[in-house]
């Protein structure tokens, strides 16, 4: 009773998913993307299709050989050539074949790398307060599943139309060439090929679309669940994320047995409907022959060959209706509208100051609406901002370092006069540092201190940060007592006394515009950081220092102090 209880279960869901993705409807720039993608590979394409076209000439030459030489016709003049031009034309064929099967893989894989890298620069051009786990986990679907949709689904169904083309040619060339009725041959695979095209069509959109909504949760929850490690572990939440695992599973295995029995189902119709045809022309109908013409021997040894590329088109058919709402959909998944790009490559170089101003705008969503607001960072200056409420403090350092912002149309930025909106202020990723309390990352040492990765790292540049840190030998050995700087930042950052030298470090050997602290580290009140504040004030005269905190402190000489609250009032 409970199985039937489960499977009136998953019937039911099927009924509610059953349209999510069966009515979608391609946009402009999906057959924009597509279009540019062909005629980028214009040549290639061309030399594909014409490789085609030459292997269907190569076959049907092969036919005609093989069909004077059975009929034992030595009036043709090559006939005293024939096995050496069969085994010239088997090479031929086999060259050909090698040569259009290489190129038509190699276009789907140059497919694929272009929409997942177009997917991958999406992703990486997002503002930093954006990128959740949940644009994570859709990334990582679209890529491992739903994109070879797009690249299996564009290929098999335009290809496998030339393809069909050429073998209905073929089809109809050896019944004109034979004098059988080459049109009822044509109207025939005409037909055929389009109601199995179409049956095809419809199954696959019914199966289809209902694993991938299934299968692409299940890649998701297991994203999830292995990012989300320390609180699985540590709620022992184990059995429940195996039971949403296994309903998910039931779900798609559910739809996979029943969409493979189909298309089998109808693979296997196919050929059954060939194999009554073929016996009920050789023995049940003598008159059959005489209405197509088939009365010689010749002709009839033509009908196997006929047989064959007549099953072959209405395979291709089955093929381009089987991938051809594939591709249409993962064209929808995988192809993206071109979103606002926030790639932080712009350094920031100023000389007086930097003006954050706002007729009206708020930190958060929850948060309150500040009025003409105004914000004035000189060069080299010192600023506290203070506030003992959840007002905001972390929402307004991220504003300040380039991070995103609520509202950020609505607030604009002035660089030494010169006028900015605050998207273009995102662009400024050098010359900016901002403690981020939260920070992980597995690189090592040098490459945090750096900034860099250690593949655009020269020596020189490394030469020139091991000196900063010999003189700061203090701060260096709070984050390795060894001096191993190649060695994962992983462990320093999970003490956040070693994460905040380890960030200090960074600003000695980078010297930034921008130092911006985050309240959480000055709220834990060690003595070290309070000590190594007072380090970066001495020697960063340059850099401009934003200090946030819940108290109102003088660690520094600050030039101006910010209190939080539903005024913005500051105090020199």
């Amino acid at each position: 009773m409970n199985e039937i209880k489960r499977q009136f279960g998953l019937i039911r869901k099927v009924k509610f998913i059953r349209s999510k993705y069966q009515q979608l409807k391609l946009s402009d720039w999906h057959y924009k993307y597509l279009l540019n993608f062909f005629k980028q590979h214009l040549w290639f394409i061309l030399i594909l299709i014409v490789l085609l076209f030459v292997q269907g000439v190569i076959e049907t030459l092969l036919i005609v050989f093989s069909r004077y030489q059975i009929s034992n016709q030595q009036k043709l003049w090559l006939a005293p050539f024939f096995w050496q031009f069969l085994i010239i034309f088997l090479i031929l064929f086999f060259i050909n074949s090698y040569f259009s099967i290489r190129q038509e893989k190699t276009l789907g894989v140059w497919l694929s790398n272009g929409i997942r890298r177009r997917l991958f620069k999406a992703y990486l051009d997002q503002a930093l307060v954006k990128m959740n786990l949940k644009k994570k986990t859709d990334l990582i679907a679209k890529i491992s599943y739903q994109l070879p949709l797009t690249s299996m689904g564009v290929s098999n169904s335009f290809f496998g139309s030339l393809r069909w083309i050429i073998y209905v040619t073929i089809a109809v060339f050896i019944s004109y060439w034979s004098g059988l009725n080459w049109a009822l041959v044509l109207s025939a695979n005409l037909i055929l090929s389009a109601i199995i095209m179409l049956s095809a069509y419809f199954v696959s959109r019914r199966y289809i679309s209902q694993e991938v909504t299934f299968y692409s949760q299940i890649i998701k929850q297991i994203d999830i669940n292995t990012t989300e490690k320390h609180f699985l572990k540590s709620f022992n939440q184990e059995k429940s994320v195996l039971n949403q695992f296994d309903r998910l599973v039931d779900f798609d295995s559910f739809f996979r047995v029943r969409r493979d029995l189909w298309m089998k189902m109808g693979a296997k119709v196919i050929f059954a409907v060939l194999l009554l045809l073929s016996v009920f022309i050789n023995f049940f109908s003598t008159g059959f022959f005489s209405w197509l013409k088939l009365i010689t021997p010749e002709t009839r040894f033509l009908l196997i060959f006929l047989l064959i590329y007549f099953s072959r088109a209405i395979n291709e058919s089955l093929r381009v209706g089987l991938y051809l709402y594939p591709a249409r959909l993962g064209m929808f998944l995988t192809i993206l509208k071109n979103g606002s790009v926030v790639r932080r490559d712009k350094t920031l170089v100023f000389g007086q100051t930097v003006n954050f101003t706002s007729r009206k705008f708020k930190l958060f969503k929850e948060g309150v609406y500040y009025s003409h607001f105004k914000i004035s960072l000189a060069r080299g200056g010192r600023y506290l901002f203070y506030s003992s409420r959840a007002i905001g403090k972390t929402a307004l350092a991220e504003l300040l370092a380039g991070l995103g912002a609520y509202t950020p149309k609505a607030v604009k930025v002035k660089i030494d006069n010169h006028r900015i909106d605050y998207s273009f202020w995102q662009k400024f990723g050098q010359g900016i540092c901002y403690f981020d309390f939260n920070f992980f990352s597995e690189k090592s040492l040098m490459e945090f201190i750096l900034g860099k990765d250690k593949e655009t790292t020269d020596f020189s540049q490394i030469e020139r940060a091991l000196k900063i840190l010999e003189i700061n030998k203090k701060i260096a050995n709070l984050v390795s007592h060894n001096n191993n700087f190649n060695s994962s930042a992983k462990m320093a950052l999970s003490s956040k006394l070693s994460a905040f030298s380890l960030y200090a470090l960074h600003c000695l050997v980078n010297e930034p515009c921008f130092i911006i602290i985050d309240n959480a580290w000055i709220d834990l009140k060690y003595e070290e950081i309070i000590e190594i504040l007072k380090i970066l004030d001495d020697k960063l005269p340059r850099s401009t220092i934003i200090i946030f905190s819940r108290d109102n402190n003088d660690y520094l000489n600050y030039q101006k102090k910010y209190e939080m609250d539903e005024n913005f009032s500051s105090e020199v």
